[in-house]
Order: C-alpha cells, then sequence, then structure tokens
C-alpha cells in the first residue's frame, strides 16, 4: 500500500486561516514552532524539503481540534 505524503509548501497552504494576519502566509517559522510546542509531527523526510505522513498529520490535527480543515 503506498502512503501519502504531504509536502511543508502543501502545509503552509493548508494552515493558512492560522496565519497572524488576514492576507498572510502562515510560516515556515509557524511549522518549526508547532513542531516544538505543540507536538506537530517530525516529517519522514528532510532534504532537499521537508515531507510528512499524511495520516500524522491529519492524526495530529485530530488530536488538536482541528476538524474543520
Amino acid at each position: 500500500m503506498e502512503e501519502k505524503l504531504i509536502s511543508i509548501e502543501q502545509l503552509l497552504v493548508r494552515y493558512r486561516p492560522f496565519a497572524m494576519r488576514d492576507g498572510e502566509n502562515f510560516t515556515k517559522r509557524g511549522l518549526y514552532n508547532w513542531r516544538k510546542t505543540k507536538g506537530f509531527p517530525e516529517p519522514v523526510i528532510s532534504s532537499p524539503r521537508l515531507i510528512w505522513k499524511t495520516e500524522d498529520v491529519l492524526k495530529w490535527e485530530s488530536n488538536q481540534g482541528y476538524d474543520f480543515l
């Protein structure tokens, strides 16, 4: 079975509602902070760009109460 993956670029678009101000993008720094303070999953691939398992991200979102995404 093939695992579905999600890139940093896709996550930044997905989490745009969490940007500090309307019209701004969610940033890589914001995602890094979530990893350090909210237990956001670690990427499964970190080079040349960050990639996560979609399943891990969806589980984390559910645990955070972010079911609206």
